[in-house]
């Protein structure tokens, strides 16, 4: 999830796409934990950085526990601008949320998400 310079705020699409991964990890039994991840770019302070970085990770793991994810799912960190965006092409790709999902292994998809033809394990 990207954001503006100095803004923490969701747009309708990263709502959308934050609500269909809440869909896929309710229905996914085999998820273990959510990593959420914010970052800043390295314009400002670093500890407004730090601060930015936080409030945008915050915000992202309070949408998803709204739309059913539990609390005790989430792992939440922040790193102001500690970690750029890997082959950033300006300050913008840095000023993100990363989110890594982490499940038990050898488990099968849930069948909603698989298109025909796909394997169901993974």
């Amino acid at each position: 999830i990207l954001f503006a310079s100095g803004g923490s705020a969701l747009t309708a699409a990263d709502e959308r796409q934050l609500r269909q991964l809440a869909e896929y990890v309710r229905a996914d039994r085999t998820m273990t934990a959510i990593y959420i991840d914010g970052h800043a770019d390295s314009s400002g302070s670093e500890r407004g950085n730090l601060r930015l970085s936080r409030s945008r990770a915050n915000r992202v793991a309070d949408f998803l526990v709204r739309n059913g994810i539990p609390k005790s799912m989430l792992t939440i960190r922040f790193h102001g601008a500690r970690y750029p965006a890997p082959e950033a092409r300006d300050l913008a790709d840095s000023r993100r949320v990363t989110i890594r999902l982490e499940h038990r292994q050898g488990d099968e998809w849930p069948e909603q998400f698989l298109s025909a033809g796909e394997p169901a394990t993974r």
